[in-house]
């Protein structure tokens, strides 16, 4: 495969001028010499979802506090705020999750490590 791509563009450079016609004639002589099945052909033509998950990621940012990017409020909450007030970030996962009670923190903890609770 790897020959098969360094002609291509061996053959793109000599024939073609500018890199959209190029990058377009990479792409064809590869799509044309690439072998797939008719179920991975049909996705991509229907711009079908190659898989599908049941379930779902949430980033959390573990750096420390002051390293974390944050969200600006919008800018009429700011302005509701008093002059010297530095609450002008948006709540976050990790600022939701301090404010639960020990109760739901226990929840979560149990659910996170044996995947459901009675």
């Amino acid at each position: 495969m790897s020959d098969l791509m360094r002609r291509a563009c061996e053959d793109a450079r000599k024939g073609s001028s500018d890199i959209r016609s190029q990058v377009r004639e990479i792409g064809n002589k590869f799509t044309k010499h690439v072998e797939i099945s008719a179920q991975e052909a049909a996705y991509i033509t229907l711009q079908l979802p190659m898989r599908r998950s049941s379930r779902s990621f949430i980033f959390i940012n573990t750096s420390p506090p002051d390293d974390r990017p944050f969200i600006l409020k919008d800018d009429e909450l700011i302005k509701q705020l008093p002059d010297n007030s530095e609450e002008i970030q948006c709540g976050n996962v990790i600022s939701r999750y301090s404010k639960r009670s020990s109760k739901q923190k226990l929840c979560a903890w149990l659910t996170s490590h044996h995947g459901m609770i009675l």
